[in-house]
């Protein structure tokens, strides 16, 4: 069965619309995916200026003579519109460059071309099709579904064929693009969702697929795209390449952290985050400071060390020595920045620029020298309001979120902290701003993303992961809070353990220590009773007074960092 696509991305519009930036270009990086992975015997592409008559052209080529028993994909980004008659009834156009509007206070109440969806609904139901996927990239491109589309705009949806009809957004609401991304919000959505790490096991990539990315993507965006699908599932590409066999060197060292944060050393055995570190790079590419805000154990140190930072251009970049508020937080922010204040006369120009200087940041940064752009983490934020002193902390805030108030700041700021501590920042307006601006949330790893992350560290080191093993443990992760740490921690465990002729972890082993949470209670038993506990020979063990002091320790321990808020408790991977 052959497959043809119709690519559109229309910029130019000569009449009362705007023209557009992103839509070619976004046009052609849909295209470059579909040609190469797509199996498509022909991809037309209309872009730039496209007139009706091009369009409907193009539309019923495809339709009535290209698909007819065949499958074909349509893909249009441009502007979008609605109309609105005496009645207030709406019907929804796709606008071509020859559009014309004639409007009543905000409303559009008659148009001269584009396509209008009634229209092509009755193209699609008189068609022969085997299946359809429509994706539109435009504003108000869920009225197409939200008004009773399946009764009556889309009837040809009620056919024996298969459809999966997915809009940028709602119907009252907007599709948006950034001038400081590449392309449009959607689109950089769907090239993510169409990428080879959101294939299923046979390197396909499916509608239902695809939205949950775009869910995911979009949440907070300010649009919400919606989908629609009828029949069986479709698969929209397919990555071959994606699952051949690849072979490693076996070896010894252990690719998971345990209770430990991953570093940039450990960065190729960190899996599961590509969307929130592509998210945190777009916020910096907005504005030079981002929070990175999730539960205890989520994650939120590794995906800077780990994940952002190696992203980073080290010729365009340096990183400064990351710093946590602790008990003087300025004395932290001041020992980072001392590299650039050498010499007693610039300290003690440093030292007054931190404390009383109202605007010290532009003499700072005339100080930073040696890079283009400077990042600075400040890792569990948080402690800002459990154990700093209290006159530092307005201090503190008013220096971090002074990089906001420069033109093009060089100084870039991300800051980790944990979600239980978002009440606080309310009581400082320039922070809690920009933490409901640039927010980035740390969401739990699942599916595919969280199957990675017990997998593919192991095969880079040679060695598998029993399937049985690895759907035990997806079931576990389920009914464990700040589960991500004692996932890494028994696998750690795991690999001790491992099967050194197959080179293979495996669900006997994990049964044996009791899962996820047997694992670190095994541990924690023989730190309480073994002064040298060395895997499994223990040489001195613990006096009573020892004893003591961790029997009050680890009940902190294992309440994974939910103390009441405003007192410090246990350190927990984050």
């Amino acid at each position: 069965m052959a497959r043809y696509a119709l690519v559109v991305g229309i910029t130019d519009y000569t009449n009362q619309l705007p023209n557009l930036t992103k839509p070619a270009t976004d046009a052609e990086a849909v295209e470059q995916v579909l040609k190469a992975h797509g199996d498509f015997e022909d991809i037309a592409v209309l872009k730039g200026k496209v007139s009706t008559t091009k369009l409907a052209e193009a539309l019923k080529t495809l339709l009535q003579q290209q698909a007819v028993k065949n499958e074909a994909l349509i893909y249009f980004t441009g502007h979008g519109i609605t109309v609105s008659d005496s009645l207030g009834t709406q019907q929804a156009y796709l606008a071509t460059s020859d559009l014309t509007i004639v409007t009543q206070g905000n409303q559009i109440i008659e148009q001269t071309g584009g396509i209008s969806l009634l229209s092509l609904n009755n193209l699609i139901r008189d068609s022969d099709l085997s299946n359809l996927v429509v994706l539109l990239d435009c504003c108000h491109s869920g009225e197409f579904l939200e008004r009773n589309l399946i009764e009556k705009t889309f009837t040809a949806f009620i056919s024996q064929r298969d459809y999966y009809f997915i809009a940028a957004c709602r119907g009252f609401q907007q599709a948006y693009a950034k001038k400081s991304v590449q392309h449009s919000i959607f689109t950089t959505a769907l090239l993510a969702g169409l990428s080879p790490e959101n294939t299923n096991d046979h390197g396909k990539v499916t509608g239902d697929r695809l939205f949950d990315i775009l869910a995911t993507e979009l949440k907070s965006s300010g649009q919400e795209p919606i989908r629609m699908g009828w029949g069986r599932s479709i698969t929209l590409i397919t990555h071959k390449n994606q699952r051949q066999v690849q072979t490693f060197e076996v070896k010894d060292e252990c690719p998971y952290q345990g209770l430990k944060a991953f570093e940039a050393e450990q960065k190729q055995f960190f899996f599961g985050r590509k969307q929130v570190v592509r998210k945190i790079l777009e916020k910096l590419a907005q504005k030079p400071f981002v929070p990175i805000i999730g539960p205890s154990g989520s994650g939120k140190s590794s995906v800077v060390q780990a994940g952002l930072i190696p992203e980073l251009d080290d010729s365009v970049w340096q990183i400064l020595p990351p710093i946590k508020p602790g008990f003087q937080p300025l004395q932290e922010l001041r020992g980072v920045l001392k590299a650039f204040f050498q010499g007693a006369k610039k300290e003690r120009l440093l030292s007054e620029l931190i404390t009383n200087e109202p605007n010290p940041l532009p003499v700072i940064l005339e100080h930073l020298t040696g890079a283009e752009k400077f990042l600075l983490v400040v890792d569990q934020f948080e402690e800002l309001f459990t154990v700093s002193v209290a006159e530092d902390k307005q201090r503190f805030i008013e220096l971090l979120t002074q990089v906001v108030e420069m033109t093009d700041s060089r100084l870039k700021v991300v800051i980790t902290m944990r979600a239980d501590f978002l009440e606080p920042c309310l009581d400082y307006p320039s922070l809690n701003k920009l933490i409901e601006n640039q927010l980035v949330l740390m969401p739990r790893i699942t599916g595919v993303d969280l199957k990675q992350t017990i997998t593919e560290p192991a095969k880079l080191q040679g060695h598998s992961v029993e399937e049985k093993l690895v759907l035990k443990i997806l079931e576990d992760v389920g009914k464990e809070p700040g589960y991500l740490p004692l996932m890494e921690f028994a696998l750690t465990r795991l690999w001790e353990k491992r099967d050194q002729q197959k080179h293979q972890l495996t669900l006997e082993q994990y049964e044996n220590f009791q899962g996820l949470t047997g694992a670190l209670n095994f541990h924690a038993e023989n730190v309480y009773l073994y002064e040298d506990y060395q895997q499994d020979s223990p040489t001195q063990e613990r006096n009573e007074q020892e004893k003591d002091w961790i029997g009050q320790i680890f009940p902190a321990i294992s309440a994974n960092g939910r103390g009441r808020k405003g007192h410090a408790t246990a350190p927990t991977k984050s």
